[in-house]
C-alpha cells in the first residue's frame, strides 16, 4: 500500500530532487501546524447552536506573527482543515461521517480554555462554510496578525470521533 501525504514539506523534497529551492522557483513557503484531537463524552459539545455545551469542545490556539510578505493589506492567508480520522472503518457498521465544521475566534492570548460566557458574548471571526458529513472540511481566510482560537466541532452534541486539525500560513505561526 502506498500512502500519499501532501504538505508544505513536499517543496523541500522537490528542492532535494531538482536542486531548485522554493524561493528560487518563485513559490511561497507554507508553514503548517497539525493537532490531533477527539470529541468524546463531555468534549463532544456540538456546534455553536448548543451554547451550553459548545465550550466543552477541544480548542486550539494559534498566533499569526505578521501579514503575508507580498501583500500590502496587512492580512495573512490562513487555511484551516479539519479531517475526521478512522471513519472508514465504521462505514461497514452503518456509521457515516459526522457533520463537522469549525469556528475561529479572536482572543487576547491563546492560553487557557474559553468558557460559555466567552462564546455567549463573542462572534466568530471566521468559520467553515457549513457543517457537512465530509471526511474533511476546509476554509481559506484572510486574517490580521494576532491570536486566535479554533474550535472544531460536530454539528450535534454527543457525537464522538477523532479528528486532525491542520493550519497553513505563509508566515510564522505558533500554537498551543
Amino acid at each position: 500500500m502506498e500512502i500519499c501525504n501532501l504538505g508544505p514539506d513536499v517543496m523541500d523534497e522537490i528542492r532535494q530532487m531538482t536542486g531548485v529551492s522554493v524561493e528560487e522557483a518563485g513559490y511561497k513557503r507554507w508553514n503548517a501546524r497539525t493537532h490531533l484531537g477527539v470529541w468524546s463524552g463531555e468534549s463532544a459539545g456540538g456546534c455553536r447552536n448548543y451554547l451550553n455545551t459548545f465550550a466543552n469542545n477541544p480548542q486550539f490556539g494559534i498566533e499569526i506573527s505578521g501579514p503575508d510578505p507580498e501583500d500590502a493589506d496587512g492580512l495573512c492567508t490562513v487555511i484551516i482543515a479539519v479531517l475526521q480520522k478512522n471513519r472508514r472503518e465504521l462505514k461497514p457498521k452503518g456509521l457515516d461521517n459526522l457533520a463537522i465544521g469549525f469556528a475561529v475566534y479572536e482572543v487576547d492570548n491563546i492560553y487557557g480554555h474559553l468558557d460559555r460566557n466567552f462564546f455567549a458574548t463573542s462572534k466568530s471571526i471566521a468559520r467553515s462554510a457549513a457543517f457537512i458529513n465530509l471526511r474533511e472540511v476546509t476554509g481559506r481566510f484572510r486574517l490580521p496578525p494576532g491570536s486566535y482560537v479554533i474550535v472544531p466541532s460536530t454539528f450535534e452534541p454527543g457525537e464522538e470521533g477523532e479528528f486532525m486539525l491542520r493550519v497553513f500560513t505563509n508566515v510564522t505561526i505558533s500554537s498551543e
